[in-house]
């Protein structure tokens, strides 16, 4: 008798009910019409289970993994439902009464949540551009006259920093906005990287990536400066306007690396800046010169 109630496995309605006793709703076996089964043995049941749960739901001697028993990540099943706040879920064990706010490792999606999840993704990656079409994108971005800002996950942000160190030239600005206790490369001697990538996308007239991973530089108000106007000027970010101004390039170019005592930027050259998704608009907003007139590009891998 012991083990068959020990064992006892409880209804998704009763879990639900348990949910309702938690927020601070009382569940009256007096009047059991407002049950969630409409009767009066539903009703004590869902009173009893509330009150095992509020009390932790725990079996003695159960061993603790994670704030739940070790019996609940190894059998019975997990109902996921909404908190009556609506803040977030609360997970519920359909055997040990175990309640918790994170996801468990065994817990199984219901058919309607893998639906949604699915149409959730391919709505995503509709709005996405694949890896392997970038070029039409890079291009599309080119003749609206746009720079474009490229966003991704970290898995693409790799592959997009391999695509690009092959079809162009990678600035890492990683440095820039870290500093050298954290990087180990003084603010010099990225700024001088930072120079000499431009220089050497100029005259191969290859693409600029200009990399901002996860953390992104105040180039508005320190990198970008009158003061480094011949290392890093602000025109970098607006379209053409490197490329198409000799005032601006020349500042950029040192003796040793003119060709025949000249400077030039060769056909090709345009600058494309990517980020992590995680990095939120207004950041890059606040430090990005002429940030409202890139064009954005979500990447995927595809």
């Amino acid at each position: 008798m012991a083990d068959a109630e020990k064992d006892k496995e409880y209804t998704k309605e009763e879990l639900e009910a348990v949910v309702k006793g938690l927020s601070g709703l009382q569940v009256d076996t007096n009047d059991y019409s407002k049950s969630l089964g409409g009767s009066k043995q539903m009703a004590q049941n869902e009173k009893e289970f509330a009150d095992m749960a509020k009390m932790g739901g725990k079996e003695d001697g159960a061993t603790q993994q994670g704030g739940v028993s070790e019996k609940s990540l190894k059998c019975g099943k997990w109902y996921k439902f909404l908190n009556a706040q609506g803040t977030c879920f609360l997970y519920i064990h359909n055997i040990t009464k175990d309640i918790t706010s994170i996801r468990p490792e065994n817990y199984e999606d219901e058919p309607e949540e893998k639906s949604a999840a699915k149409e959730e993704k391919k709505e995503s990656n509709e709005a996405k551009v694949p890896l392997k079409e970038i070029e039409a994108a890079l291009e599309k971005a080119k003749a609206a006259g746009k720079i474009p800002l490229l966003q991704c996950d970290e898995a693409t942000h790799e592959a997009l920093l391999t695509f690009f160190k092959y079809k162009g030239v990678v600035m890492d600005t990683r440095a820039l906005a870290l500093g050298a206790v954290k990087t180990g490369i003084k603010y010099d001697d990225a700024m001088e990287s930072s120079r000499k990538a431009i220089v050497h996308a100029m005259k191969e007239g290859k693409r600029l990536l200009v990399d901002l991973g996860a953390d992104v530089a105040e180039f508005k108000t320190k990198i970008c400066t009158m003061k480094t106007r011949d290392k890093f000027p602000s025109q970098l970010f607006t379209f053409g306007r490197v490329a198409g101004s000799r005032m601006v390039y020349e500042k950029i170019y040192k003796d040793e690396d003119k060709e025949g005592g000249q400077c030039g930027v060769r056909d090709g050259f345009e600058t494309v800046v990517s980020v992590l998704e995680s990095v939120p608009l207004t950041a890059l907003q606040e430090k990005l010169p002429d940030f409202d007139k890139m064009e954005i590009v979500k990447v995927c891998l595809g």
